[in-house]
């Protein structure tokens, strides 16, 4: 059986109107089939075969050229249509759309009840070609739909029931004007008789014919047709669609037959002329009405808002007239006034004859009230009088922490001065429980002296804590204890590291230089080291401030904690911002030159936690902008240099001190000439026969920190200007302007500072030994045991001769594993090389081994110079003559030998006194690429040299033997230096 085809060819339909631009995947012509026929459009696409012909489909009924057609599928009216129409346009209201076919007599299986099946051709975002889509239209009619002038798509689906179908390119989306556009349809296999489409009303526009019209349409209908439009303005067209001249007017409705092109039109009613308004009589009266008085009732909040007026009102004239009563007599607003108890020989006060309660008429009279006094009993609590004055002491800080107590967690209180040997102590009054109580405070007395005890509030509500002086509060304050965590931003303020909500001041240095020497405190004779800075911070018995906000930001478990690990140079700078940050005080650094040339080094402008820099722009976290700042910031921007500015200069982080114990403080800097920064952590007095110290730490370069004790061989000092400004510095305090920008003082405002005024600039007239002798005098006064002394010194000695042990294994396994010697770098660049040279050399370790050691060979010499300052029993020379042979027993004794692992693993043992004679190979043992024997400095041709392994190149040999002047000298080389 033949397969059925169109009865004819269509006619081109041809679009008159210009082609906008349509995104691809548009609609670009729709029309009606079933299935794919085998008929191509015209254009550029493959001509295919002839399409089989079939018999062709009953005509359908004769139109009537002045009757109007009804579109029953889409609810509209339009103009009438020819039978035979050549040519049809596309409608103006929607251009994308070509052709809008219908014929409800083919069956679909998508097909929906009352809905028509559209073939359309889209064009894909990817290609130039169409494709057949098959679009299943929800009509009017459906409940889900609005009315509208282009039906809603239900579905959008790909069906090519026929088999591939050859690919079409469609030349335009909307064809250019005059140019032919095909639509093949196809005719199903069976003939089918048309069927009637489903009668449907209209939803939007006007009922079908021979549909019931309601009385209400029909009074409508003859009120439209009963009013005439205004005077001077032609009749309004229904159709808008017929905008042509000669377009007949649309006449009575009748179904549409199928295969005929459908049009678009949009029915505008008729005006609708306005009743005119009713016109009231003017010379009769209209009476208004009479309205019943309106009575507005009070709400319940109201009744109790004027309860608590009235209420209000009376308490205030009750203490008006109670006040008036006492004649005036002041109350105390901290303290219950008691009056004094009666002595033996005076009566008790007659109480008030109102006081007196009267008898009750089955019991005896009453005695009359004893007086208002309190009756002998156990004593109040300790500091139970204690009252808080009405301004703080400004020279004592005082800080609860955490700085957010929460009820039942334990709380630390906190108090410290810099004015001297001060007994402090700790108390805390409380709202609802005793009037006043007693720390346990652990106090130290000292520069500063400080108070720490511990207390946990039950529970919630303020508490305050008060810093006792000679059994009188002198400053307090109040914290208020809640019960849960605050809530807390995610992400910190944008621009800056930190807020600042403090100002440093005496109280506030107080405090810092207390919590440093509480971070690492130690007995003096005990060793102290720790890995990195954050496990000392990360301590809650050492660190005063552990979690203080509450961030988990000590802990070292946290995967988020904030991690620490400066050297030497950045290790003060840290330890000041770690503090800073916790207690929102400013913070500035400088970022300077090294110096050089005989010149000491230059400091730029001043960067604060406020104006940190780049980076801090992006949303972060507080902790991780803390660690930015500390890590990116301090760790990049601050060396040795920053300590070493020139005495004078007020552009540089640190001013000089004077030699005294404020000072010389915890918290202070000192610098040597040789760029090597130490952090001073406590003063120890000599106190009951036991000798004092200057306790200072020493950072790393690989982030370690080790406890030193100050001494000639490690504290080095110079007064060359070449070397910079060497010695004791404090930082610079920290200043908000008015503007709002942080500044940091110079040198003559901290002069003229009543609570700072340490600066001090003589330190140009210590020359020689002139320095260490100031310094030793404070924490022991002279005159000094030289034998004790000499014992200290020796065992120093031996402490930094050890701390190269470690080091010297590092580089040995280094340079065992490498093919290649470790670059040397040419002239002064040995003492400031980086990378692998920095890591694994010792040039300046061993420069202050030899400093160290010219201390200890020297003692004896300096008891001859200075005998004043030393107990020599009235004979200088016998006691340095018995100097020096306890001085050659010391340096044998074994206790203070040392052990390192040769080439082979072995170990070799050598005593301080082989150290001592191998003063000239240590001058240049420092290279990375030489075996730890000649490191350790052993002779040619001896036992221990015997299992060397390798040895440094030739010509690094070479340029070592040139540039150990330096080291016999004892002095760094200047910038630029080629050799000694």
């Amino acid at each position: 059986m033949a397969k059925p085809g169109p009865a004819g060819p269509i006619p081109p339909i041809t679009n008159p109107y210009p082609r906008p631009f349509i995104p691809p995947g548009t609609l670009a012509a729709i029309g009606l089939a079933n299935r794919p026929g085998a008929a191509a459009a015209a254009g550029s696409s493959p001509a295919p075969s002839a399409p089989t012909p079939v018999a062709a489909p009953p005509s359908p009924p004769p139109v009537e050229p002045g009757e109007a057609t009804a579109r029953p599928d889409l609810g509209l009216l339009g103009p009438p249509e020819p039978a035979d129409l050549p040519r049809a346009e596309a409608p103006a209201l929607v251009p994308e759309l070509a052709v809008l076919l219908r014929d409800t007599t083919i069956p679909s299986p998508r097909r929906r009840e009352g809905s028509a099946p559209l073939f359309a051709a889209r064009r894909e975002p990817s290609s130039t070609h169409a494709v057949p889509t098959l679009l299943a239209r929800r009509e009017p009619s459906s409940a889900q739909s609005a009315p509208a002038l282009v039906p809603a798509l239900d579905a959008l689906e790909f069906e090519s029931p026929g088999g591939p179908r050859p690919r079409r390119s469609l030349p335009n989306l909307i064809p250019e004007p005059g140019a032919p556009v095909t639509v093949n349809l196809d005719r199903p296999l069976v003939e089918r008789p048309p069927v009637e489409p489903p009668r449907r009303s209209l939803p939007n526009l006007l009922p079908e014919p021979g549909a019931p019209v309601s009385p209400l349409d029909r009074t409508l209908l003859a009120e439209a047709e009963r009013r005439e439009p205004p005077a001077g303005e032609p009749p309004v067209s229904k159709d808008i669609s017929s905008s042509s001249p000669g377009t007949p007017q649309p006449g009575a409705l009748h179904d549409l037959p199928t295969l005929v092109p459908v049009g678009l039109a949009v029915t505008q009613p008729a005006p609708v002329k306005p009743a005119p308004a009713p016109v009231l009589p003017t010379d009769v009266p209209v009476p208004l009405p009479r309205l019943p008085p309106i009575r507005v009732v009070p709400g319940v909040r109201d009744r109790w808002l004027w309860v608590g007026v009235v209420l209000a009102a009376l308490a205030f004239l009750g203490a008006v007239a109670s006040r008036l009563h006492r004649g005036g007599e002041p109350a105390s607003e901290v303290a219950e006034r008691v009056d004094p108890p009666p002595s033996a020989d005076q009566p008790p006060a007659e109480p008030p004859p109102e006081a007196t309660p009267e008898p009750a008429p089955a019991e005896p009279p009453r005695e009359p009230a004893p007086p208002a006094v309190i009756p002998p009993g156990p004593p109040p609590l300790a500091g139970a009088a204690i009252v808080c004055p009405e301004t703080a002491d400004p020279a004592i800080g005082l800080l609860v922490a955490p700085f957010t107590p929460l009820a039942g967690e334990p709380l630390r209180v906190f108090a410290a001065t810099l004015e001297g040997d001060v007994a402090l102590g700790l108390h805390v009054l409380a709202g609802d429980g005793p009037a006043a109580g007693a720390l346990d405070a652990r106090v130290h007395l000292g520069t500063p002296s400080s108070a720490v005890a511990g207390f946990t509030p039950a529970a919630v509500g303020e508490y305050t804590f008060a810093v006792v002086r000679d059994g009188a509060a002198v400053t307090c304050s109040k914290v208020q204890v809640l019960g849960e965590p605050p809530q807390r931003p995610p992400f910190a303020a944008k621009g800056r590291a930190w807020a600042v909500e403090r100002a440093w001041s005496a109280a506030e240095e107080a405090l810092y230089s207390a919590w440093v020497r509480e971070l690492f405190s130690a007995p003096p004779g005990d060793p102290l080291s720790f890995a990195r800075l954050d496990v000392a911070t990360g301590d809650p018995a050492r660190n005063l401030l552990h979690d203080a906000l509450g961030l988990r930001e000590d802990r070292l478990d946290d995967p988020v904690a904030l991690r620490l690990r400066p050297d030497g140079a950045d290790l003060p700078y840290v330890v000041r911002a770690y503090w800073s940050w916790k207690r929102r005080l400013p913070f500035a650094y400088r970022k300077c030159k090294r110096g050089g040339d005989g010149k000491a080094p230059r400091c730029g402008d001043a960067r604060t936690n406020l104006a940190p820099g780049p980076g801090f722009t992006m949303p972060a976290t507080e902790l991780a902008r803390v660690q930015r700042f500390v890590h990116r910031n301090i760790g990049w921007g601050v060396h040795a240099g920053n300590a070493r500015t020139a005495i004078g200069d007020s552009a540089s982080d640190l001013y000089p001190v004077r030699l005294d114990h404020r000072g010389l403080r915890p918290g202070a800097v000192y610098a040597d000439p040789y760029d090597h920064v130490f952090f001073v952590v406590d003063l120890v007095p000599a106190r009951d026969g036991r000798p004092g110290a200057l306790l200072a730490v020493d950072g790393e370069p690989d982030g370690g920190i080790v406890r030193r004790e100050f001494w000639e061989g490690e504290f080095l000092w110079s007064t060359e200007p070449a070397h910079g400004g060497v010695g004791f510095k404090q930082f610079r305090p920290v200043v908000r302007q008015p503007g709002g920008g942080l500044v940091q003082l110079g040198d003559a405002a901290i002069a003229g500072a009543p609570d700072l005024g340490d600066i001090w600039t003589g330190h140009a007239e210590l020359a020689g030994t002139a320095f260490y002798d100031a310094v030793l005098a404070l924490f022991e006064p002279p005159p000094w045991d030289a034998s004790r002394l000499q014992r200290e010194a020796v065992a120093a000695f031996a402490e930094l001769a050890r701390s190269r042990v470690e080091p010297i294994a590092r580089a040995a396994e280094f340079a065992r594993d490498r093919k290649r010697a470790i670059a040397m770098p040419k002239g002064w660049q040995v003492f400031e090389a980086t990378g692998a040279w920095e890591t694994h050399s010792t040039p300046a370790r061993d420069l202050r081994l030899l400093l160290a050691l010219d201390v200890v060979l020297g003692l004896p010499d300096r008891v001859r110079e200075r005998p004043n300052l030393y107990v020599t029993d009235g004979d200088p020379e016998a006691r340095a003559r018995a100097l020096a042979e306890e001085l050659d027993v010391l340096l044998r004794d074994p206790q203070y030998a040392i052990t390192y692992t040769r080439s082979d693993g072995s170990p070799w043992t050598l005593s301080l006194r082989d150290l001592a004679d191998r003063e000239e190979a240590l001058a240049r043992a420092y290279n990375p690429n030489d075996c730890p024997e000649l490191r350790w400095g052993a002779p040619e041709g001896s036992d221990e040299l015997a299992t060397c392994s390798f040895r440094a190149p030739a010509e690094q040999r070479a340029r070592m033997e040139a540039y150990r002047g330096w080291l016999q000298q004892r002095r760094l080389p200047t910038r630029g230096d080629k050799s000694p």
